[in-house]
């Protein structure tokens, strides 16, 4: 990737367009004549213009610029300050089969190469970022609403970054945090399209046109409390739970019955709750609700441009790199809050030191360790698992870390690492048979890896769990649970009832006091 400092393409107030356009054709060209290091003998085939932005809430932006109604990817991690909006595509490629992560690494790779960067590169996010979401399983069926893998580059993307949960606290000040706009367009033989310009033009002056966010989180205040009337917004559910304990009690005999080195000793079995309502599920407020009641998890949101969307508040990071250092951790064994606090502490103590709950975490940290050492990575982990804390549930958390050096492509370590038996199970071939098996509906990107990747190797991925597809009218949620020995179906059930209700009180926009 070349990138061309320009900061002078850096002012807040709307210039005139032909200015605009001129400065990138004059930065373009500087390029091409070889004033830059670091050119690549192709011609550049893509364009990502940096610029400032006011302190703006990027859900905010996707929403009311339209982006729900195309391609798009939401990503946030409230707790972080961290939140990114991209909307509509430039660059989309597809994938699918067991060769899906090393393709889509090829793509990204080709598409680095012949891109040309402008802006100022010390604006936040100033990066541009591939998006991208991969199946569950590398095959999908005919009518499924996601491709196994799918790489977005956005035609725009707001990124904001700063004080955690600004969105939430609105009173904080405003110069604790920072807004930016990035736009991607291609370049034709080239040379700069001035149609294509002119729409980002056009798109950033949108968005500088937005209000601070203030009205907007009014209206949406009043979408997710306001009373409702008698037919105003009906629900009708669909939940089999007996099939759930059946399904249950089939691993259960599955793992008792197992003996060498294939035996299975985990799977992950999921259950899907249908919902269907009046009126269109609204996925900016679903997203919102989400966000406000689980800050410390990522809130995501994936649309297919068909009408499909895909969204949770996700607890578990898959990888992070950040610097060539890779970042995973395993995330298995749950248990419920408590009412009080005495009751809470007494719950984490019984987590902590539960015979099944910790033989399953061991078996995901296990795993993870394994994994990364064949790589030839050199993972390092704490030797007790943490009680990672949300609202409504509490988790064994062991973090995993190491260096990633720079042969290693990130999308190398997610090809080795999905699924882990977090979401799959032990061992992996065995647990996923299981699954196909008996749950009886398509996983798509449920329990997935979900994220984005930059220029320069940085990137996130989570999984994509407590998590619904939405369609219209139609949702439907997903929600798992780790059945190794010593599993109750009864207690498996009430789990994943847990986490389905959290995700139902979103969607019915009953996201509690804000």
């Amino acid at each position: 990737m070349v990138f061309t400092p320009q900061k002078e393409i850096r002012s807040r107030s709307p210039q005139p367009f032909g200015r605009f356009l001129s400065q990138l054709q004059d930065a373009l060209k500087a390029k091409q004549q070889g004033r830059f290091k670091g050119q690549s003998a192709v011609p550049p085939s893509c364009l990502s213009v940096a610029l400032p932005l006011p302190d703006l809430d990027p859900l905010q932006a996707l929403e009311q610029l339209g982006g729900f109604q195309g391609p798009h990817f939401y990503w946030e991690q409230p707790s972080q300050g961290l939140a990114i909006a991209a909307a509509h595509s430039a660059l989309q490629a597809t994938f699918q089969g067991p060769q899906r992560f090393s393709q889509a690494q090829a793509f990204v790779n080709q598409q680095q190469r012949r891109m040309v960067r402008l802006g100022d590169p010390t604006l936040p996010g100033a990066q541009p970022r591939f998006f991208c979401s991969f199946t569950f399983f590398d095959q999908v069926e005919a009518a499924s609403p996601f491709p196994p893998a799918t790489l977005l580059l956005p035609r725009w993307q707001v990124v904001r970054q700063g004080q955690a949960n600004r969105h939430l606290h609105h009173h904080l000040p405003k110069d604790e945090a920072e807004s930016s706009f990035v736009a991607n367009f291609r370049l034709h033989r080239g040379r700069i399209d001035r149609q294509e310009a002119r729409k980002t033009w056009e798109t950033y002056c949108q968005l500088q046109a937005l209000s601070t966010g203030d009205s907007w989180r009014a209206v949406r205040r009043s979408r997710t409390q306001a009373p409702t009337t008698e037919g105003s917004f009906r629900l009708q559910y669909e939940f089999d739970g007996d099939a759930f304990e059946s399904s249950v009690a089939s691993v259960l005999e599955a793992i008792g019955k197992g003996t060498g080195p294939k035996a299975l000793h985990k799977a992950v079995m999921a259950q899907v709750l249908k919902v269907e309502s009046e009126f269109l599920i609204d996925p900016a407020a679903a997203l919102d609700a989400l966000r406000s009641r689980h800050p410390d998890c990522y809130s995501f949101s994936v649309g297919n441009g068909a009408g499909g969307v895909f969204l949770g508040a996700s607890p578990e990071r898959l990888i992070q790199v950040q610097q060539r250092h890779l970042y995973t951790e395993a995330l298995a064994g749950s248990a419920p809050r408590g009412v009080t606090p005495a009751t809470d502490i007494q719950l984490a103590q019984s987590l902590r030191t539960s015979p099944k709950e910790l033989h399953e975490h061991r078996l995901v940290a296990d795993f993870i360790e394994r994994q990364l050492e064949d790589l030839g990575l050199k993972p390092q982990r704490a030797t007790e698992p943490q009680v990672f804390q949300l609202t409504g549930i509490q988790h064994l958390q062991t973090p995993i870390h190491c260096a990633l050096p720079q042969g290693l492509h990130p999308f190398e370590v997610l090809a080795q690492l999905h699924p882990t038996p977090a979401v799959g199970g032990v061992p992996q071939q065995a647990a996923c048979e299981q699954i196909e098996q008996l749950e009886g509906f398509e996983r798509s990107l449920y329990a997935s890896p979900l994220g984005w990747i930059d220029g320069q190797g940085n990137c996130e991925f989570c999984v994509g769990i407590r998590s619904a597809l939405l369609q219209g009218n139609q949702a439907q949620l997903f929600a798992g649970a780790g059945i190794v020995s010593g599993s109750e179906p009864a207690q498996e059930r009430a789990e994943v009832e847990l986490k389905l209700r959290t995700l139902l009180l979103a969607l019915t926009n009953q996201s509690g006091q804000r």
